[in-house]
């Protein structure tokens, strides 16, 4: 009977035929599984698993197989490996779950595929902390993670060279904290504080930082130059105006201490007043500093006592001592007249009126104020004295803090403390040296903030 069908294809199984040596480890051609085989020991089938196991393309037997035992193996199943793809053989095209995409696109997080901005997010990494200079491209929102302790830090403020990286790994603190910085005068250090002195003007230039508890802040004194004395019996002059904003230190005038100013990474101009000239009468000049501004100290002659940011002191033809200016300075004293000898009133002082004159005697200047916002206590602002007409007549002393003393006891009047903002002294009437007055003392500018913690 004919076979009528699809016409048959045969081939050879694919098989391992090996001789048995004692060994229980042999070897096979090709890679397959326990149960992919059939295995026969001179002719006799053996059990899966309980007489042998295969690995990859070695087989174990529990029992080792003696020579010259005939081992057959018969394949009925081959482990296939399709290999590795070789370098750059798949392309974009083949990865894109559209077939469209290019070069310009990437693979995102949730599996969908988005163009490449120009600007890609990053996390940046390092071992160290950012740094006020670490300058980050992405700018605000940038993440920067420190390998060495697994902190992780946000860029909060994106300020070239002045960045600020809020620690948001273990929620507290931020890298680096920088404080206020400035340059301008003469810089000492108080702990943890800069002063700055300007004994004559100059530029205070400040960088700001970004502690928050701390701030960008400032205190200051600003202190004027002292009116200048005048000749014949002339009461003293006021002191430079005074104001202050450290600690609860007062202001001149019985002024309160003032608030701190809040600066900006600029330049501050500082003029820092002269004293006023003597036999003028002239005021000393203004000092500032940003929006502060103290008013020079009253001068005098024998006919005036000006006005100032301390009034000078009354004399013979002007008994009534000048105005001082409120929050910077006190008023002049008066001129008592009891005799034709007499003496000329104290100026006023950043601490206290001056004092009236007592015929012949001048009056003493008013005294200053002690500030140790330097970190040293210094009194300045003094009033001059007044000066007596009569050379040997008792003379009005300089008040604390740089005020001059005025003619009298046989001496000359002498001049307001530099940069102490004192009054020149009052002149007398004896011809000679002894009949000038003096000029005030220049003021000074002070500028204090914290610059570490």
């Amino acid at each position: 009977m004919a076979y009528i069908g699809r016409g048959i294809n045969s081939g050879d199984a694919v098989s391992d035929h090996l001789t048995g040596s004692g060994a229980t480890v042999y070897s096979l051609t090709h890679d397959t599984t326990t149960h992919g085989v059939v295995l026969t020991l001179d002719g006799v089938v053996q059990r899966n698993a309980t007489d042998f196991t295969i690995t990859g393309n070695q087989v174990t037997f529990t029992t080792a197989v003696a020579s010259p035992i005939a081992i057959q193996i018969i394949y009925t199943g081959l482990t296939i490996s399709i290999g590795s793809p070789g370098t750059s053989t798949v392309g974009i095209g083949q990865l894109s779950s559209t077939g469209t995409a290019s070069s310009s696109t990437y693979l995102r997080g949730d599996n969908s595929w988005a163009a490449i901005p120009a600007t890609a997010d990053e996390i940046t990494k390092s071992s160290s902390a950012p740094t006020a200079t670490t300058n980050p491209s992405g700018g605000v929102g940038t993440v920067y993670l420190r390998t060495t302790t697994g902190e992780m830090y946000c860029c909060t403020d994106a300020t070239t060279n002045a960045n600020f990286w809020t620690n948001i790994g273990d929620g507290t603190g931020g890298e680096p904290t920088t404080y206020l910085s400035g340059t301008g005068g003469t810089i000492t250090t108080d702990g943890s504080y800069k002063v700055h002195t300007f004994n004559s003007s100059g530029t205070f230039t400040s960088t700001i930082g970004n502690a928050p508890s701390v701030g960008n802040v400032v205190d200051y004194l600003v202190l004027a130059g002292g009116g200048g004395g005048g000749a014949n019996g002339t009461g003293g002059a006021g002191a430079g105006g005074y104001r202050n904003s450290y600690s609860s230190e007062t202001s001149g005038g019985g002024g309160a201490s003032e608030s701190a100013l809040t600066v900006t990474s600029t330049s501050y101009s500082i003029t820092v007043g002269g004293g006023g000239a003597a036999n003028g009468p002239h005021n000393g000049t203004n000092s500032v500093f940003s929006t502060i501004t103290s008013l020079g100290g009253g001068g005098t002659v024998y006919t005036t006592a000006n006005n100032g940011g301390s009034g000078g002191g009354g004399n013979y033809s002007q008994n009534t001592g000048g105005t001082g200016t409120a929050n910077q300075g006190y008023n002049g004293g008066n001129f008592v007249n009891v005799s034709q000898t007499h003496g000329g009133a104290g100026g006023g002082g950043a601490g206290a009126i001056g004092v009236n004159s007592a015929t012949p005697s001048g009056g003493n200047g008013g005294a200053g104020l002690a500030s140790s916002i330097t970190g040293a206590s210094i009194t300045r602002g003094g009033g001059a004295g007044g000066g007596s007409q009569a050379y040997g007549n008792t003379r009005g002393t300089g008040g604390s803090g740089g005020g001059g003393n005025g003619t009298g006891n046989n001496s000359d009047a002498t001049a307001g403390a530099t940069n102490q903002g004192g009054g020149g002294g009052g002149g007398g009437n004896a011809g000679g040296s002894g009949n000038a007055g003096q000029a005030g003392g220049s003021g000074v500018v002070i500028i204090r903030y914290q610059f570490q913690a």
